[in-house]
């Protein structure tokens, strides 16, 4: 079974790199969320193995969804 990471990053290119590299050379599942907001939601309705977070977001920093994360264990 693979392993499961979210990646959260408002960067498409971004997104596309890490998802290629995890996918194809490390073998995990990726899911993907362009948005902090978007990216709390997946963590709570996905069983996760580990996120990527992008700290520098337009809509709710990376800092910000760190915290959220710790408040509202997933």
């Amino acid at each position: 079974m693979s392993r499961r990471v979210l990646l959260i990053d408002d960067d498409p290119d971004i997104r596309a790199v890490v998802c290629v590299a995890m996918e194809k050379f490390a073998g995990w599942q990726v899911f993907l969320a362009s948005s902090g907001r978007e990216g709390l939601q997946q963590a709570q309705s996905i069983p996760l193995d580990g996120i990527l977070l992008d700290v520098s977001m337009p809509d709710m920093d990376g800092f910000s969804v760190f915290e959220q994360l710790q408040s509202q264990p997933v």
